[in-house]
């Protein structure tokens, strides 16, 4: 007997949507994923490098000196693209920030800049209805979110990657 072989290409499965209404809601998610998501990543990549950063400098006025120097480059950088984003989108951004860097917006803005200017960002967030401690959660409120996020990964989806000047570079 001889049997035939083939190898065929990767197959995607997307989830069935019932009706119009949830599709296009599904694919606003999907577009909002795919503009916040290289912002996200990006981030990710600046905590680790601000850690290692911080790891190589002892001194605290040093370290302080090297974080508001990152905090210049990045505004610089990124800040109008950041304030371009709708209000839904900054809260998709927060949560991908938790998935990317592991920590809550909150923990991450008391680490770098205090308690007080983690206070003030909370009570802003708070005013329009939005927490900066929500956490990321893959398998809950966010599955669909994850799903998106391992498509992009896996080349699924086709994002355009952001990259931030280095830190370190002056």
């Amino acid at each position: 007997d001889t049997f035939a072989v083939a190898t065929l290409a990767p197959l995607s499965v997307q989830a069935y949507c019932p009706n119009r209404a949830k599709k296009r809601q599904s694919d606003r998610l999907q577009a909002k994923v795919v503009k916040v998501y290289p912002y996200a990543k990006a981030a990710g990549d600046i905590m680790r490098e601000c850690e290692v950063m911080c790891m190589n400098t002892k001194n605290p006025k040093d370290q302080k000196r090297l974080l508001d120097e990152a905090e210049e480059k990045l505004k610089a950088q990124f800040e109008k693209d950041l304030r371009a984003m709708t209000i839904s989108e900054g809260v998709l951004f927060i949560k991908l920030i938790d998935r990317e860097t592991g920590n809550s917006s909150y923990a991450l803005v008391k680490e770098l800049k205090g308690k007080m200017s983690a206070f003030m960002w909370q009570g802003v967030a708070r005013v329009f209805g939005h927490n900066l401690k929500d956490e990321y959660d893959p398998q809950g409120e966010d599955a669909e979110v994850e799903n998106i996020v391992l498509q992009i990964e896996d080349g699924s989806i086709p994002y355009t990657p952001r990259q931030a000047v280095h830190l370190a570079s002056n």
